[in-house]
């Protein structure tokens, strides 16, 4: 039987607590996944006096740290699956993995959810799937579509979907 690892990394506004990555987490879990939630909260409490890019450094500073709690060569599958500014984090981090040779090439794969400007260095069409909203309005629908067009990329785009009111 696989060993499989998926790893949740929130966005500035939306914890591992949310719908989105909750609900995720639940699949994966009955899916027979192990999960590592990433819980970057005191970050996100601090987000509107910090820019994203410096919110973009703490929390990969954070994830670094967080990841060397699991020992990746067991397992098979690895799958990240990340929101906003986490879809940074995550790619980021899975480029450093496979570096430092702590994962294969290609073990690790994505969702990215609603991913930020700063994710496309990480997106490619053989190791991710990309979830979006026509009305985000942190990286413009046109920018994206032309993007995973180009680069063959799966990209999935809801209408009307982008925009939370309480936020």
């Amino acid at each position: 039987m696989k060993k499989k690892l998926a790893v949740f990394f929130p966005g500035r506004r939306y914890g591992v607590d949310c719908p989105l990555l909750y609900y995720a987490e639940s699949i994966c879990r009955e899916k027979g996944y192990d999960t590592l939630l990433m819980h970057y909260s005191e970050y996100r409490d601090k987000k509107d006096m910090i820019t994203i890019e410096e919110n973009i450094r703490q929390t990969l500073s954070y994830v670094r740290g967080r990841i060397k709690e699991k020992d990746l060569a067991s397992y098979d599958e690895i799958l990240f699956v990340s929101k906003s500014l986490g879809t940074v984090s995550a790619g980021w981090l899975a480029d450093a993995l496979e570096k430092e040779k702590r994962v294969k090439p290609g073990t690790v794969r994505h969702i990215f959810m609603t991913p930020l400007e700063q994710t496309f260095p990480y997106m490619r069409k053989e190791n991710c799937i990309v979830i979006s909203g026509e009305l985000d309005h942190y990286l413009e629908r046109k920018k994206l579509k032309k993007f995973c067009k180009k680069h063959k990329v799966r990209w999935y785009c809801f209408p009307d979907v982008g925009v939370w009111e309480g936020v």
